[in-house]
């Protein structure tokens, strides 16, 4: 996430055609951002999304496009009841499903049926592996199951 601080409508401004503010002014009001008088500083904040990424056949190769982790302790998986379903923490082992499920957010939101088969693509070969050995790869089952019609995920990031 970014802040960039944006110095909203100077009614003194000469540039600007009109002595009115600009409805994004009274719509940043509505919304509880500043007074709406000429002159308020806003902040606004942007998350910059990564590019949906197109996964290949090697887990090593597609887990080299995705964004670092290195900012983030762990994350919860959270059920449609608000439970915590799982954790994934930041520690050898566990970092490439971390990648994965943080990346996942990151373009789909929760995690559904349609962001769970593109996990499993990114997992690729562990993938295969998974419905081969089932417990094996307790991340990739969990997409698996999602994408079978199981309950879409929330994620929650806990930042390091």
């Amino acid at each position: 996430t970014v802040n960039l601080p944006v110095k909203a409508y100077a009614g003194s401004n000469p540039a600007l055609s009109t002595t009115r503010p600009p409805p994004e002014l009274a719509a940043c009001k509505r919304a509880g951002f500043g007074s709406g008088r000429a002159g308020d500083k806003l902040l606004i904040r942007m998350t910059i999304m990564p590019a949906k990424i197109e996964p290949g056949p090697s887990f090593k190769d597609n887990l080299a496009q995705l964004s670092p982790i290195d900012g983030v302790a762990r994350i919860d998986l959270i059920n449609g009841k608000g439970d915590v379903a799982a954790s994934i923490a930041n520690e050898p082992g566990k970092q490439g499903s971390l990648a994965v499920y943080l990346y996942l957010e990151q373009v789909f939101g929760p995690i559904d049926a349609a962001a769970a088969q593109h996990g499993l693509q990114i997992f690729g070969e562990h993938t295969a592996d998974a419905r081969g050995r089932p417990g094996a790869h307790p991340n990739v089952d969990r997409l698996l199951a999602i994408a079978s019609g199981a309950g879409a995920l929330r994620v929650e990031v806990f930042p390091a």
